[in-house]
């Protein structure tokens, strides 16, 4: 690997003096020279929302006609994994972790002030997100140890560059994703653990990922949605912006993280069903104060309130299934409904119209 190469990506002062010394450019033209590197690769990896909202869309056009096909009683999903497990898998592990990586990759340049991950070790990243769900098709072939390690080869890689790119840009204040990749990361890790003979624990694995994905929803989408609706608005003359974050959002975040303590130890449970309940009604206020009803006539921008509406009710119906109204409801678990709405958010929501943006 050449030394331009493994410039790549890279612009903290040690590299950029080193090859200030070596060649005599400057720190700027050091960056120029590597961006231009960046944009003469293959366009698909220049940045990180191009290959993952694509192979997101693709994953899940094709994985859930699997899924039916197997429920219908078609046996296409591989019998060495339960297909209620595989099913679960693959939508929270390959379909949302390639549509989370899309969005994170893409903004972390943008809050960290670095170059975004691209080039080969783009193509790193999404060759293994591949190679888990074709382990996932094909465990029954390869057997369940080979598909875990194939499979929690991406959310593992991942994670460390999450990690790097916050710790070299001083990014403290975006930790706390980092934080909630990690325990996604877990979760995937929970799962395989029961498939492999460890420990019964794919069950929890799968409801600590769900609720990792609400806090991630609600703590990235609490910033995006009031900042773009508050710029939209100031460029079409509106005074009535937005209300700016406050001791509100800070207690719908913390209600939200307490959702899913309380979800991850104790399910089942009144005082479960309260705080999700409590929580609903916190983000519910929350939205109503980022004036939804002053972009109506934008529909990149009602989506974005759409999606999070989604959110809150989400929490309402989780509250209903667990609690006391539980006896009167369906048995259709909120699980189920709060992943069809996230997979609304990805498709047709946040995360695309934010890759919109970034480009």
């Amino acid at each position: 690997m050449s030394q331009n190469d493994s410039d790549t990506g890279d612009d903290t002062a040690g590299k950029l003096n080193a090859k200030l010394n070596q060649d005599g450019k400057k720190p700027h033209e050091v960056i120029a020279d590597v961006k231009r590197r960046a944009d003469e690769g293959p366009i698909l990896l220049q940045y990180s929302f191009r290959p993952f909202f694509m192979f997101a869309g693709m994953w899940a056009a094709l994985a859930i006609p699997l899924w039916l096909a197997t429920f219908a009683g078609f046996p296409i999903i591989p019998d060495s994994i339960d297909p209620v497990i595989w099913h679960q898998h693959e939508m929270l592990f390959g379909f949302a972790a390639a549509a989370i990586t899309g969005f994170i990759l893409t903004a972390i340049p943008n809050w960290t002030g670095r170059l975004p991950v691209s080039g080969w070790r783009l193509g790193v990243l999404v060759g293994l997100w591949v190679l888990g769900r074709a382990a996932m098709l094909l465990s029954g072939f390869i057997g369940p140890i080979a598909t875990a390690i194939f499979d929690l080869a991406f959310l593992t890689l991942l994670s460390s560059m999450i990690g790097r790119e916050l710790v070299s840009g001083k990014n403290w204040r975006n930790l706390p994703v980092l934080a909630l990749i990690t325990l996604f990361t877990a979760g995937n890790f929970m799962v395989h653990s029961e498939t492999i003979g460890i420990a019964e624990l794919a069950t929890e694995g799968i409801r600590l990922s769900i609720f990792v994905l609400a806090v991630l929803v609600a703590l990235i989408g609490g910033r995006i949605v009031p900042s773009f609706t508050r710029n939209w608005l100031k460029r079409k003359g509106e005074t009535s912006l937005p209300a700016p974050i406050d001791n509100l959002d800070k207690a719908a975040l913390a209600a939200i993280v307490l959702v899913l303590i309380f979800q991850a130890i104790w399910p089942d449970n009144q005082v479960t069903a309260a705080i999700a309940l409590l929580a609903g009604v916190l983000h519910a206020v929350r939205l109503a104060r980022w004036k939804a009803f002053l972009v109506l006539s934008e529909p990149l921008m009602w989506v974005l309130h759409l999606g999070y509406n989604r959110r809150f009710r989400h929490h309402d119906c989780s509250g209903y299934d667990t609690g006391v109204f539980r006896p009167y409801r369906p048995g259709f678990d909120s699980q189920h409904r709060y992943n069809g709405r996230f997979y609304f958010d990805c498709r047709g929501g946040t995360f695309p119209r934010r890759g919109a943006v970034f480009r």
